[in-house]
């Protein structure tokens, strides 16, 4: 039996087949499409072609195990693919499958030294700019991946605290910047289209300023409270 294991986004969804016997990955590819009943529709008529009988659906709960707006989505999608497909959706909890991707990656050398090349040349291009904010240079990389992506931050941030410690300076930082900014474009893409809102007009920049104020504020009440 063909197991469909599918990674739900509002744009962008990704798709994985197994092989006849549901053990390994046969095939994978992702399906750009921003309505989820013609995604669903989408996803049922591959199902009827490779003979799916089971689908898994990522389930992403917050790290504290509760689920927030995006898990309540993935939870109406599966309500969808029950209607398309006739098929129950098998929910999976997804909290650590960023992490634990990018250590899969990393254990086997995929691209880690340019990788690393890239951040280190990224942390010495804005160290000026963040020692004058009092910022670790070290963290360059979350500031830039937290606005965008909630599981890349996390994942960032998880290899941050691993290289230097978590009860290290630039450890603590990472992790109270994690706990105190937004993941701002997913935000705004979410809420606003659940508003219907096409112009975001000064919300943006607006709330790029405030990840930037929280960023430095971090930073600051780690030295204030850990020296």
């Amino acid at each position: 039996m063909r197991v469909l294991a599918i990674d739900y986004g509002d744009r962008r969804t990704g798709l994985a087949f197994s092989d006849a016997g549901g053990v390994l990955c046969g095939e994978a590819f992702t399906v750009e499409e921003w309505d989820a009943g013609r995604l669903a529709a989408r996803i049922a008529q591959e199902c009827a072609a490779r003979g799916v009988g089971e689908l898994v659906l990522g389930l992403p709960k917050n790290m504290d195990g509760t689920e927030g707006p995006r898990a309540e989505k993935a939870r109406e999608f599966a309500a969808l693919l029950r209607e398309a497909t006739g098929l129950e959706a098998r929910l999976w909890d997804e909290r650590r499958s960023s992490i634990e991707a990018h250590a899969i990656l990393s254990a086997n050398g995929k691209r880690e030294k340019k990788h690393k090349k890239t951040v280190d040349a990224l942390a010495a291009a804005l160290a000026p700019v963040l020692g004058l904010l009092g910022i670790p240079p070290e963290t360059a990389a979350l500031l830039l991946v937290r606005p965008v992506s909630g599981s890349g931050a996390l994942a960032v941030g998880s290899q941050i605290m691993e290289q230097y410690g978590p009860d290290s300076a630039v450890g603590r930082t990472a992790a109270v910047m994690l706990g105190c900014s937004e993941t701002t474009f997913y935000t705004v893409a979410v809420y606003f289209g659940a508003a219907g809102i096409r112009r975001t007009r000064y919300t943006i920049p607006a709330a790029l300023t405030a990840d930037l104020a929280a960023f430095v504020a971090a930073a600051w009440a780690v030295r204030l409270c850990f020296g």
